[in-house]
């Protein structure tokens, strides 16, 4: 009989191999971690994104929808980006009609 073999019944059973007591190892710290905070794992972040997008996408009607919602968007940003290009344009003349007025 080995040390092994006179274990205690509290104590965990041993491994099979060295391999599968790594990966449980392993599996039970990766578990931990996702348990501890979720959405820290770059990997499960990328997992539940994907989900959520495969799950917006699917459907033909809802990724019309989402399209038009963003074109939208996009149009409404340029406009207010035009807006204020032509603001800028005009406190730039402003400017420039005061300090060549005072001179």
């Amino acid at each position: 009989m080995t040390e092994n073999d006179l274990s205690s019944p509290l104590e965990t059973p041993p491994a099979v191999s060295a391999q599968t007591s790594i990966s449980q190892v392993g599996r039970a710290t990766l578990q931990a971690s996702l348990l501890r905070s979720p959405l820290a794992s770059p990997l499960l972040l990328g997992f539940c994104l994907g989900a959520g997008a495969a799950w917006l996408l699917s459907d033909g009607q809802r990724r019309t929808r989402l399209l038009r919602g963003g074109l939208k968007l996009y149009d409404g940003l340029l406009g207010g980006l035009e807006e204020l290009k032509e603001e800028v344009a005009d406190l730039r003349a402003e400017l420039d009609a005061e300090r060549h007025g005072d001179a």
